[in-house]
């Protein structure tokens, strides 16, 4: 009985290796360099308005990309309900708590931070504003890697003459940006 069993899964090993050893001969002769590539479909929807747009509404040239203020954005969420975006000049994220003169707070990082899908109230760094007693500046952009967030931190840390901590809230998919 034992001799069947280890018969069979060598015979299963056999089989695999020869699906394996199948799939990279097949990949080897379709057109090795484009097979996973999609970069000419990408490029290929690009064109100098919407980058002309993309540059004035949320390009930047430090970090790649954040929104610029004062703005008002709305994007539905994963329910199909609307949700508002407000953003001061220095690209935070308004919430009721927030008063740039006295933040003493500031939390850096990606869409978990910026609260993607929910109302600028209900963001993680306006929750811990009136848990703390305290403003709390929400500087989160979707995307962002700890290395973006640090440079987002660096550009707008000078107009918060209050702060005493800094946050940067780095989930762990991030740290593979």
């Amino acid at each position: 009985m034992t001799k069947k069993i280890v018969f069979y899964f060598i015979m299963l090993g056999i089989m695999v290796c020869l699906v394996e050893l199948l799939s990279f001969v097949i990949v080897q002769l379709v057109d090795r360099d484009d097979f996973f590539d999609s970069r000419d479909m990408v490029l290929a929807r690009l064109n100098p308005a919407d980058l002309a747009e993309f540059k004035a509404k949320s390009g930047d040239p430090v970090t790649g990309w954040r929104w610029h203020g004062p703005l008002v954005r709305e994007e539905k969420n994963c329910l199909g309900e609307t949700i508002e975006y407000h953003y001061d000049a220095a690209g935070a994220r308004v919430h009721p708590w927030f008063d740039v003169a006295k933040t003493e707070v500031i939390v850096v990082g990606d869409s978990y931070t910026n609260g993607d899908e929910v109302s600028d109230s209900e963001t993680f760094p306006a929750r811990l504003s009136p848990l703390l007693g305290v403003s709390v500046a929400n500087h989160g952009v979707g995307g962002y890697d700890p290395t973006q967030s640090l440079l987002n931190l660096q550009e707008s840390i000078s107009r918060y003459p209050q702060a005493k901590v800094v946050v940067m809230a780095i989930m762990y998919e991030n740290l593979y940006r």
